[in-house]
């Protein structure tokens, strides 16, 4: 069954990327809340929007005031919540830094909430040196792992398409200072991944990885990451190919009921 439908904001949505993700603060006052991040074709924006039992959406009053996370435009955007330390890591590709991939650490406002506070933006990019673009027009694959407290982004990089990822260590507890992060790490042995998504597996703690291998007639492929708290690395396992023909625009969920994954996309010629 499914609501009604809500409009977020009045501004063409086309071309754009958006994420949400479930709002898990300390505060039960922020129960039952979702942050949606999005480009508003001026600024990279943020509102917090109420989910009640009766399936509808609260986006006015005090919910639905945008919060700029980045005050110019941005794309490729990602959202998660970092549960250990309260706060919300949406990653985008930076307009005002050539499409570099960067990343901005909200907390919750809880003297004016419903509502975020952003701190300064941070270039994902631990060699100090002219960091890597996102490809394509997708979201930026990014999770939460539960078991180490880590955060993981995954892209396409622009040089080549090869699947890149990296870990990343938020500063601290409702803290909006830089991330740290790991170095950034091939997804599938350097071959090009244009087709990139990923899911957290609550029930292994891994990072299961999913894509396109066009180093293997364009299969739907998945490999399984284990994430390394200490010195922000992922380890990965063989790969596994859950689809035989070319696969494209790829998805994938936890099934809490079965411990499983479930996986959908687009099976190009089919």
């Amino acid at each position: 069954k499914w609501g009604s439908v809500v409009e977020v904001d009045s501004v063409n949505m086309s071309g754009n990327t958006f994420d949400i993700c479930l709002v898990e603060s300390f505060n039960s006052r922020w129960n039952g809340n979702c942050l949606i991040c999005y480009d508003n074709g001026t600024n990279g924006v943020s509102k917090i929007a109420a989910v009640r039992y009766n399936m509808t959406i609260t986006l006015s009053g005090s919910y639905g005031t945008s919060d700029t996370f980045k005050s110019n435009a941005v794309g490729h955007i990602g959202v998660i919540w970092s549960k250990a330390h309260n706060v919300a890591v949406v990653s985008y590709s930076n307009g005002s830094d050539s499409d570099k991939l960067t990343v901005t650490v909200g907390a919750p406002d809880d003297v004016n909430s419903p509502q975020i506070s952003w701190g300064s933006s941070t270039r994902v990019d631990p060699s100090g040196g002219a960091g890597l673009s996102p490809n394509g027009v997708f979201p930026t694959p990014s999770c939460y792992c539960d078991a180490t407290n880590r955060f993981i982004l995954a892209f396409p990089d622009s040089t080549g398409s090869t699947g890149k990822c990296i870990v990343g260590k938020t500063s601290g507890i409702n803290s909006t200072g830089a991330p740290t992060f790991g170095a950034f790490t091939d997804i599938n042995g350097g071959s090009d991944t244009p087709y990139l998504n990923m899911v957290y597996d609550h029930g292994n703690d891994k990072v299961v990885f999913l894509y396109e291998d066009e180093g293997n007639s364009d299969k739907g492929t998945a490999s399984v990451g284990t994430v390394n708290a200490s010195n922000l690395t992922i380890a990965f396992g063989s790969e596994t190919v859950f689809n035989n023909e070319n696969t494209e625009q790829i998805a994938g969920a936890y099934d809490t009921v079965n411990k499983s994954i479930a996986v959908a996309y687009r099976e190009n010629g089919d």
